[in-house]
């Protein structure tokens, strides 16, 4: 009688075992790859966006005072609010420091309008749909955009300093006039320019 022997070879569980884990451990890897690459990606957005309405806020005030005659003149606020605005040619610019742009909900940080009646006695609210914000969302104002002006003889206005300092981030990503850094809810992006408008002679 003849015994028919067969050859049969296969995996054990603990190869298995250490065949997952070394492909799970691929795996993670991976996706922290990708990730870590998505992140990077955002952030670049995120700071690209700031410095671009930085740009044209700086660019907008500026144009606004040299080729408007270079009419400046601060907007009075009697009740003391936080909202400020100030009046340059024929547009007013309204804002308010540190007040963020919430997507999708009916809040302004700073706008610019260019109301009939010229430049207002008072400083308005800010939530209006009559005006363009000049933000873009989650972003705010740091700083006042104008922090000093030089007149001339006569007592008119002839050069503004400006200095528009945006951050994009959540308030637990801000330190003072700036990103603080560090991990939180979001990416934190800062963009400060500094410049001054001379007023042009006719």
């Amino acid at each position: 009688m003849s015994k028919l022997r067969t050859n049969a070879k296969g995996f054990t569980i603990i190869e298995l075992m250490i065949a997952t884990l070394v492909f799970s451990v691929v795996l993670l890897m991976c996706a922290s790859a990708l990730i870590a690459v998505g992140r990077m990606y955002q952030k670049g957005n995120t700071s690209r966006a700031t410095q671009e309405v930085a740009r044209s806020l700086m660019d907008q005030i500026k144009d606004d005072f040299q080729f408007n005659g270079g009419y400046y003149s601060e907007v009075p606020n009697p009740t003391n609010s936080p909202t400020r605005a100030f009046c340059i040619g024929g547009n007013v610019y309204t804002y308010e420091v540190n007040r963020q742009v919430v997507p999708g909900v009916t809040n302004h940080a700073m706008v610019v309008s260019s109301p009939p009646t010229g430049c207002p006695s008072v400083a308005e609210n800010l939530d209006t749909t009559s005006s363009k914000e000049l933000l873009g969302p989650r972003m705010r104002l740091l700083e006042p955009p104008i922090t000093s002006v030089t007149k001339d003889s006569s007592g008119q206005v002839s050069s503004v300093s400006i200095k528009i300092n945006i951050a994009a981030g959540a308030d637990d990503l801000l330190s003072g006039f700036g990103c603080k850094g560090g991990a939180g809810q979001e990416f934190c992006a800062n963009s400060v320019l500094v410049s001054y408008a001379t007023r042009r002679l006719r």
